[in-house]
């Protein structure tokens, strides 16, 4: 349950756009990495879905890159802070898009699952 006021222009997504940098990763980050993302009050696990005009990135580049939560839509806000990590691999970054949830259309299996 969150309690959010309606001047906030509250936004609720599954899938959101982020501006990252790799601080740290053993080999390369890709596609289908699954990381513990931290927005302000947020933690869950998040899938890479892409890696916009790359194919992988290393320790210390940057990127545009998409992830989706794997568990629930969270509440974001663009511009809001992100912290990433997965064992040895961290990250840092900003929210620079969100795809609201009215956008976001669940595949079959995902619909299977539920």
């Amino acid at each position: 349950m969150v309690m959010v006021s309606p001047e906030m222009d509250p936004t609720i997504c599954w899938m959101f756009e982020a501006e990252i940098v790799l601080l740290f990763h053993a080999k390369t980050f890709h596609k289908g990495f699954q990381v513990t993302v931290h927005i302000g009050n947020v933690r869950q696990t998040a899938t890479v879905e892409a890696v916009c005009g790359k194919e992988e990135l290393r320790t210390g580049e940057k990127a545009v890159v998409v992830f989706k939560f794997l568990k629930h839509p969270e509440y974001l806000k663009v511009g809001a802070k992100l912290l990433f990590r997965e064992g040895v691999t961290k990250g840092i970054g900003h929210v620079t898009k969100l795809q609201p949830i009215a956008q976001y259309r669940p595949s079959q299996s995902e619909d299977d699952e539920a």
